[in-house]
């Protein structure tokens, strides 16, 4: 588990903030006033007391001045009791008021006394922990369970009872896959028996899955700018190069045993324009021109651009029927290109006389279609890295074919996914959002 300690950052959280403010937000609200009505209700009571007092003093020798005081004393201690029964009820409903607000926050939130006990706690902590409000009462936070974020908010909570300052830290449960963001302030209650301890924990996974994709593209912006520019350039050269090779052959055209090498000249040209053409179509910015197709038909047509060469494999290509499905906003060329590629791919490794299985279907609100192969599938290096640029295992890929389809699928609000299927072989997953007119 790799943690990043957040104190001094720029983190929204309750680092860097004064206790009071922390108090403020966190450990009671702001709108209640039941100390001034407790004060109120002080002064109504020694105000009673000192009444009857006076009236019991003067009863023998004050006669109806005495009697006056007495009810009035009477009257002062049944506001009193007025007062304290409008307090209890306004304390109340502050109490209620504020678990609403904590209940309603779902992140979870405790708060610890100075000794690390359990005093309150949201509802969404108390779902997390598996035990009721009153169990966790009086707990110490490590006791809530092995798992995290809780031992991780041990810890620090060890540290602020150690007088380190507020902690805050952002992790990754290698367990579950999930990230976690904990802020531990010190809390100090002045009029209170003590300090306690806050403990906030932000389940950030999928903020941080959102910033891991923001720095993904910006990264592949920059390399596809890079290569795209080295494209083009050796593009160049290589116009030069087919010139001066048709020159030669015209030359030599004569010279029978200078043909295999002019052959073996062109092939390695004509790969090395596939790379650079693939350099180009992953260095492109995509400027998507959707209009509504049909992925059936769309899907029929590279399978029959890659007809030739499965059967120069001998690779049967084998699209499995369904229902019709509803025409959806697509950029024609860019999503050919999505599903040539796969197609071309699933071709490449199959055996001779291989199958390769195409079918598209409607799932909720995705068409969801799927090719699969008949090789051996995925290896465990295979499935981590299967769309990154550059990555083949293939003889003579690019290593940009898979990260192209990606590419295009995602900027059409889609997805692809690439696992190992139950009978054999490797199958991509394509899924492509129904728009809500369609």
């Amino acid at each position: 588990m790799q943690a990043v300690d957040l104190v001094g950052s720029a983190s929204r959280s309750f680092v860097g903030r004064r206790p009071s403010a922390v108090a403020g937000n966190v450990a009671r609200p702001q709108s209640s006033t039941p100390s001034s009505d407790g004060r109120d209700l002080l002064l109504s009571v020694l105000v009673a007391l000192a009444g009857l007092m006076a009236a019991v003093v003067l009863a023998p020798v004050g006669g109806l001045r005495a009697l006056g005081i007495g009810l009035l004393a009477l009257v002062l201690v049944a506001f009193a009791i007025g007062r304290w029964l409008r307090l209890q009820r306004r304390i109340r409903s502050v109490a209620k008021e504020w678990q609403q607000t904590i209940d309603a926050v779902d992140s979870p939130i405790l708060t610890l006394d100075f000794e690390g006990r359990i005093l309150r706690m949201n509802r969404a902590a108390m779902l997390l922990s598996g035990r009721s409000y009153s169990q966790n009462l009086g707990k110490r936070i490590a006791d809530l369970g092995p798992g995290e974020p809780w031992q991780s908010a041990a810890e620090r909570v060890d540290r602020v009872r150690d007088g380190r300052g507020a902690q805050a830290v952002r992790f990754e449960d290698t367990e579950t896959g999930e990230s976690w963001e904990i802020t531990v302030p010190r809390v100090d209650n002045p009029g209170s028996e003590g300090p306690t301890i806050v403990v906030v924990a932000r389940n950030v996974t999928e903020l941080v899955a959102l910033q891991e994709s923001l720095h993904r593209q910006e990264l592949m912006a920059a390399m596809g700018a890079l290569v795209g520019g080295v494209a083009h350039d050796m593009r160049n050269f290589l116009f030069a190069f087919n010139g001066t090779l048709e020159v030669f052959e015209k030359r030599f055209a004569e010279r029978d045993d200078q043909q295999p090498f002019f052959q073996m000249l062109r092939n390695h040209s004509g790969r090395i324009n596939g790379l650079m053409q693939s350099l180009l179509d992953y260095g492109k910015p995509i400027r998507l021109a959707p209009r509504p197709q049909a992925v059936d038909g769309v899907i029929a047509e590279a399978r029959d651009i890659c007809a030739m060469a499965a059967a120069e494999k001998g690779v049967e290509l084998v699209i499995h029927p369904t229902d019709p499905l509803p025409r959806i906003p697509l950029d024609p060329t860019r999503i050919l290109q999505v599903f040539k590629n796969l197609i071309e791919n699933a071709v490449q490794h199959s055996p001779e006389s291989g199958t390769v299985q195409i079918e598209a279907e409607l799932v909720d609100r995705w068409i969801e279609c799927r090719i699969r192969d008949s090789g051996p599938g995925l290896g465990e290096t295979e499935s981590g890295r299967i769309f990154e640029p550059f990555f083949t295992k293939r003889k003579g890929g690019t290593g940009l074919g898979l990260t192209i389809v990606q590419h295009v699928v995602k900027e059409h609000g889609g997805e692809v996914n690439a696992t190992n299927h139950p009978e054999g072989g490797a199958e991509f997953q394509v899924r492509l959002p129904i728009s809500p007119t369609s």
